[in-house]
């Protein structure tokens, strides 16, 4: 049983963690009343979860409509994370929807204009995605490139493992978690590799929310061949994710309770403490009181500075990404000064 203050105090770390859908199905099942939060935040609550579920239908319309955008034009694509993950939560209307991830094989050189043409916000053109507005409310990022790695031989590896698996990305559709709409998702083998190392890059710029290891939970509870057959935990290694692989596991098994046979890499306590002690200071794009909060603020040169600064407590865990960082930081800048898009 919570005090109205703890409950408060829950309430807060589950909307800085993106999650506070999912633990209102906990608070659903709270049989006494006297056992539930204080009506005015049960309230509170609900209303926010009702808007959750409006907002992941209005999202599953838009995805759908920016599929057929892509497919008008003669372009291929598959929408990344999000929408597509939420279909393996038990309740996907429960989960917090951020923007839409559209990855597409368009040249360049044709999507930027197109994109200038169609999006009813300026677009901002980064080293691997364009963040416009197209077919909807929620923000969405088109891009050419699903992620980038800081370290250049890493990167290399990665982008050439991405062309290897362009085709089996490409063809794949499943149905979403409204049951009715059908959009084309990565595989879960594409997936497996590409979310750890969304959450990874996430633990050095924006924080990591619990939502985002929920994600990965799910997907890999509900693909237990992935780790059986060994494929993704060997392409981690050779990106240089094994040591994150080992942490992330530990707080898969220990807080979300990942049956073992599911996980990738055998835990480490160590290496997983740490870890979880920065997600749950971090949280969801830094929502919490830590340094990664600061990275947030500012623009340009400041936000540069503050990255660099929250990232020094990193680099005896991660030195190679820590070091790479701010090399890899110019180099996008310079790219974008080049080509106009800053």
């Amino acid at each position: 049983k919570l005090s109205p203050a703890q409950w408060q105090v829950v309430y807060g770390m589950a909307r800085a963690h993106a999650i506070h859908g999912l633990l209102y199905a906990a608070v659903e099942r709270c049989s006494r009343y006297d056992n539930r939060p204080p009506r005015e935040l049960l309230l509170k609550w609900y209303m926010e979860v009702e808007q959750l579920r409006k907002a992941n239908a209005r999202m599953n319309a838009q995805a759908a409509k920016i599929v057929d955008m892509f497919a008008a034009k003669g372009w291929r694509g598959v929408v990344l994370k999000g929408q597509g993950i939420a279909r393996l939560w038990p309740d996907g209307g429960l989960r917090s929807p951020g923007d839409i991830d559209y990855y597409t094989d368009a040249p360049l050189a044709q999507l930027i204009p197109w994109l200038r043409q169609e999006s009813s916000a300026p677009i901002v053109v980064s080293f691997k995605d364009v963040a416009c507005q197209l077919a909807g409310e929620a923000p969405v990022e088109v891009h050419f490139m699903p992620a980038v790695m800081t370290c250049p031989w890493a990167n290399r590896r990665w982008q050439r493992w991405v062309a290897e698996q362009q085709e089996a990305i490409f063809a794949h559709r499943a149905r979403l978690a409204d049951g009715e709409t059908e959009l084309p998702v990565p595989t879960p083998e594409f997936d497996a590799v590409f979310m750890a190392l969304h959450i990874y890059r996430h633990l050095f710029h924006e924080g990591i929310g619990l939502r985002q290891i929920i994600d990965y939970r799910q997907l890999l509870l509900h693909n237990p061949q992935l780790a059986r057959e060994g494929k993704t935990a060997a392409v981690l290694r050779q990106l240089g994710l094994e040591r994150f692989g080992h942490a992330l596991a530990w707080v898969l098994q220990t807080c979300l309770a990942l049956p073992a046979e599911c996980l990738l890499f055998s835990p480490d306590e160590q290496e997983g403490r740490f870890l979880l002690n920065e997600i749950m200071t971090g949280g969801n794009f830094g929502r919490s009181a830590s340094p990664q909060a600061s990275v947030m603020v500012g623009d340009g040169w400041q936000r540069f500075v503050n990255v660099m600064q929250a990232n020094v407590h990193l680099f005896t865990h991660y030195p190679r990404e820590v070091f790479f960082n701010p090399l890899y930081t110019l180099r996008q800048r310079l790219w974008r000064w080049r080509r106009h898009y800053l």
